[in-house]
């Protein structure tokens, strides 16, 4: 019995690291190329520590805080705060405004 439990909670806590709150967004991005301006909608991912050189110029981002709380409830695993923390700690707001 203390097995199928113990597989039950593992099962939960990896399809956790699959159910964060950060979210993909469109965004539309102005450019300015050739001297127009150019409105682009790109379709943008959360970022975490081991991807801060994908992102992009022209978005804003912010601390996703359901991802910390994530992340601290599942301190004791190791591998859930990592992927957290790693990929999806920052989501996309919208377009920067200058």
């Amino acid at each position: 019995m203390k097995k199928v439990i113990s597989v039950i909670i593992m099962i939960a806590l990896c399809l956790s690291m699959f159910t964060g709150c950060a979210n993909s967004k469109y965004v539309n991005i102005e450019k300015e190329i050739d001297g127009k301006k150019e409105v682009t909608r790109t379709y943008v991912r959360p970022y975490g520590a081991f991807e801060s050189d994908e992102v992009l110029d022209g978005v804003e981002y912010s601390l996703s805080w359901g991802n910390v709380i994530l992340a601290v409830i599942f301190c004791e695993t190791l591998v859930v705060p990592l992927i957290i923390v790693g990929w999806y700690l920052f989501e996309p707001d919208g377009p920067k405004v200058k």
